[in-house]
């Protein structure tokens, strides 16, 4: 979920390669939701913007926020 008040590009890698690269609206709108499945063999995917990142894990969610742009794992 993009959170800033502006749009956001981010990317979703697994290890060095990047699977996804994401054109998010700004907070609210319909755009700054994403939900993403990525199956892999056992290697960890990361959201990246920019120079804020996190491992993503399974039934959590993860909000871009702020400025400058920082990224955090919501809890459901």
């Amino acid at each position: 979920m993009n959170n800033a008040t502006t749009s956001q590009t981010y990317t979703v890698k697994v290890d060095v390669s990047t699977v996804s690269t994401i054109n998010a609206t700004a907070a609210n709108t319909a755009g700054s939701f994403r939900i993403h499945k990525i199956e892999t063999t056992g290697t960890v995917p990361a959201v990246v913007d920019g120079t804020a990142s996190i491992y993503a894990v399974n039934a959590k969610g993860n909000e871009i926020y702020g400025v400058p742009v920082n990224i955090r794992q919501l809890s459901p």
